[in-house]
Formats: structure tokens, C-alpha cells, sequence
């Protein structure tokens, strides 16, 4: 209980600091762990949750550390002049045919469609549904036997891959329509719904979460650089919010189970699991003291998938390193598996590795956020709030397990980069007219 308010007490000078923007880095890293805790307080006794010191110097200290890095961050941006351009209403107009957005979602359908047919042939299922349940299980398991077997087409990766990186994009065309109320707004929409679709579609909820979340923090940003949002604590306000939220959670486990991932576990209790039960496996772990751990690569945990990408090309044996990530149980009530994102740090580092990592944690993403609202308006998406779109999840996901280091030091974010610039140039840079024969030019800039 102390844990919580003292943290709820850093969470509201993290939004006095911020001036009410709720989408800021140490806000969203402090109210996701707020978040955790109230669940796993909810189930304290069920759990017999009762932290121990350092359990909760982890934590605290954690949260802490990220709004003290935040703040430095943000005051050095002040003083070096880079400040917030607030509310400036030059903004360039960002045009797009919608020729060019049929054509997007035309690729996505068929990619979707190519992909279900390429899981349901590689698994030999009757149905889409068990065809993804028994792919994901196979394909997430290094050490299983199908693992391998059930690989995509390279060809067919890197259309998914173009398709989901779109959905980014179209999501900053999304917000950006719904602001400016343009009529394109519905087509870009369904560009973003089939990107999300796309990214399920080989069972993974994360990614179709990851693109809802990108929509919203886009939303905000973009409304905080027009001068039009900031966040008061009213209760409407915060009763919407929570609408939200409730709507979010509950469609958790449906979706699970259009995935074939079926649960028999009661509502509650199966978000209680995925919500709260990372605080008390957390200090399950730290009671057991076995850390920093000496097999394998240094930091083999929180870099996997790093390992993963360099291994092979530098030649690295046994590059390809799963997660250890035991199942736990407390009288009868399964926890799962996830113990919020300092388990990677300590497992590898030992407690020194959530000072270091948390501190690089804080800085990328405010520099990042803080770089959204810097320099001047353009005819083309600002890529920097892309990239805090799509880092924007894994700090609100902090609570659950190492998304932040996962999600973001991987060759899927650098790619995505790399085709999110592409796009600004295919979509908004080029103009194709259709008359007697195909002209490509290059739009002037305004």
C-alpha cells in the first residue's frame, strides 16, 4: 500500500511537471506501474503478497530514477533553446491521393490473406483458428522441434513487414485527419485496421495493441503541438479514460480466444494474472537471489533479440538464446510468467543494471518526445513522433515484462525506420498523374 501511494505521489509531480500532457515518457512509465499494483493489491491476499525491502526499493527506486532522468532531459532541451513549438498554426498541409491508400490496403488484404493460407498450409490445420494457436507455440519456442518447419516465406516477412510498419504511418495520417476533420480520415483508418489485422494474424495481440496505442499517443501529440489538449483532473476526464481502459482489458481475452489461445480462468482472475501478477512474481524472484546470472552472453536476457539479429552475422555460437521465464504458482492461482521490466536488468546485471538501464530507458524516450515538438511544421509525417508512437506501448507495458529493450533494440524497429521514410517520400513526395501515359514527379516544396 505504501509502495502505491508513494508512487501515485510521483506520478501527479510528473504530471504537474509535464503541464497535464499524460502521453509524456515518466508519466506514462509511472502510471503504468500504478496501474500494476492496484490490480496486485486487489489480489493481495489470494496472493499472499506482502513485498519485500528490496522488492520494493526496485521499484520505487526505479520509477523514481526514470521522472528524475526525465526532468533532466526536459530542462536541458530548455536550456539549449530547443524548446516545445506550442500551438504555431503554419502547419503544412500533408496531401496524399487516395489512389495511393486503396492501393496500401488492397497489398494489406492480399498480404493478410496470403498469410493465413501460408500458417494453415505450414501447420496442416482445419481451421485459421488452431492453425495460429499451434504456429505461434511453435515458432515462439526455439527448442521445439516445428520450430523451424513453421518459418514464413522471406518474400511473404517482408510484405508483412511493410504492411505492419504502414500501420505506424497511416496511424500519424489517422490522427492527423481526425484533427484537421478531413473526409480522408476513413480511408486511413482502414488502412491502420488492416495493418492491425495483418500483425494478429500469426497469433500475437501485442502488435494490433501496440498500433491502438500509437493511434492515441499520435492523437495527443498532435493535439498538444496545435495547442489543443492538455489533460485536467477532472473526473469526466478520467472516467473516459477508464471507459477506455475497461473496454481494452475486456477485449483481451476475447481476442485470445479468436487467436485459439481459449482460457477457462474467470474474467477478472485472467486479467488479475496478465495486470498485477507481475509485481508478486518479481519479488518471488528477488527472494530466490540467484542473479546476476553467468551463462551464456552478457546481458542475454534484456538484449535477446539483439543476440538474435547480430549472432549469426558475427558469428556468435548459440546466438539464438530463449527467454528463461519460469511459470509461477501461489497457492493454486497460476502468476504466469512476466515480472515486470527490472527482471531482465537484475537477471543479467544484478541490481546495478536497473540504475544503467533505466537511466537509458528515460533518456531515449524523452529525448525522443521532446525532438516531436521541435523543429518546423512540414508537408510530411513528423517521423520523430512516429518512433515515440511505437516506443509509446513499451513503456506503457513496463509493468509487464522487458518491451522497451525487446520491442526497440531490434532489427524490426531500424527497418521500420528506414520504410517509414520511404513512405513520407512514395505518399507525399511524389505525384503521379494519369492521362496518356504515366508522369512521375517530385512535389516542390511549399
Amino acid at each position: 500500500m505504501l509502495l502505491f501511494f508513494l508512487i501515485l505521489i510521483i506520478l501527479y509531480l510528473s504530471y504537474l511537471f509535464n503541464k497535464g500532457e499524460i502521453i509524456a515518457p515518466a508519466f506514462v512509465f509511472c502510471a503504468s506501474f500504478i496501474f500494476s499494483l492496484a490490480w496486485a493489491l486487489a489480489y493481495a491476499n489470494r496472493w499472499d503478497l506482502n513485498l519485500h525491502f528490496n522488492t520494493f526499493g526496485v521499484i520505487f527506486g526505479g520509477v523514481l530514477e526514470f521522472f528524475l532522468v526525465s526532468i533532466l532531459v526536459n530542462f536541458a532541451f530548455r536550456k539549449t533553446g530547443k524548446n516545445k513549438i506550442i500551438g504555431t498554426t503554419s502547419e503544412k498541409k500533408i496531401e496524399i491521393s487516395n489512389l495511393k491508400i486503396i492501393i496500401f490496403i488492397i497489398g494489406g488484404v492480399i498480404t493478410i490473406l496470403l498469410s493465413a493460407k501460408e500458417v494453415i498450409r505450414l501447420t496442416e490445420s482445419l481451421t485459421l483458428s488452431q492453425a495460429i494457436a499451434q504456429y505461434r507455440i511453435a515458432s515462439f519456442n526455439p527448442t521445439s522441434l516445428d520450430h523451424y518447419k513453421y518459418f514464413l516465406p522471406k518474400w511473404l516477412g517482408y510484405c508483412r513487414l511493410i504492411v505492419n510498419s504502414g500501420g505506424y504511418w497511416f496511424a500519424y495520417i489517422f490522427a492527423y485527419d481526425l484533427i484537421r476533420k478531413d473526409k480522408r480520415k476513413i480511408l486511413s483508418f482502414v488502412a491502420v485496421i488492416v495493418a492491425a489485422i495483418d500483425s494478429a494474424i500469426l497469433g500475437s495481440r501485442n502488435d494490433a495493441i501496440n498500433m491502438l496505442l500509437a493511434v492515441l499517443s499520435i492523437i495527443v501529440m498532435l493535439k498538444i503541438k496545435n495547442g489543443m489538449f492538455r489533460f485536467k483532473l477532472k473526473f469526466k476526464n478520467i472516467f473516459k479514460y477508464l471507459i477506455l481502459a475497461i473496454i481494452v482489458l475486456f477485449s483481451f481475452q476475447t481476442l485470445g480466444n479468436l487467436m485459439g489461445r481459449t482460457s477457462v480462468t474467470a474474467p477478472l482472475d485472467y486479467l488479475a494474472k496478465y495486470c498485477g501478477a507481475e509485481i508478486k512474481n518479481l519479488d518471488i524472484f528477488l527472494q530466490e537471489g540467484n542473479f546476476p546470472k553467468k551463462e551464456g552472453l552478457i546481458g542475454a536476457q534484456t538484449f535477446i533479440f539483439l543476440y538474435r539479429w547480430v549472432g549469426p552475422k558475427i558469428g556468435i555460437k548459440n546466438y539464438y538464446y530463449s527467454f528463461d521465464l519460469p511459470f509461477k504458482t501461489v497457492n493454486g492461482y497460476s502468476l504466469g510468467n512476466v515480472y515486470t521490466t527490472f527482471y531482465q536488468f537484475i537477471y543479467d546485471f544484478g541490481y546495478f543494471g536497473v540504475i544503467i538501464l533505466v537511466f537509458i530507458m528515460a533518456l531515449i524516450s524523452q529525448i525522443i518526445y521532446e525532438c516531436g515538438f521541435c523543429g518546423k511544421r512540414k508537408n510530411v509525417p513528423n517521423l520523430w513522433i512516429i518512433i515515440y508512437s511505437y516506443i509509446f506501448s513499451s513503456l506503457a507495458f513496463s509493468f509487464f515484462s522487458n518491451k522497451f529493450f525487446e520491442q526497440n533494440l531490434n532489427v524490426t524497429f531500424f527497418k521500420s525506420v528506414i520504410i517509414w521514410l520511404f513512405f513520407s517520400f512514395l505518399f507525399c513526395k511524389i505525384k503521379i498523374n494519369f492521362k496518356s501515359r504515366v508522369h512521375i514527379q517530385i512535389k516542390k516544396k511549399n
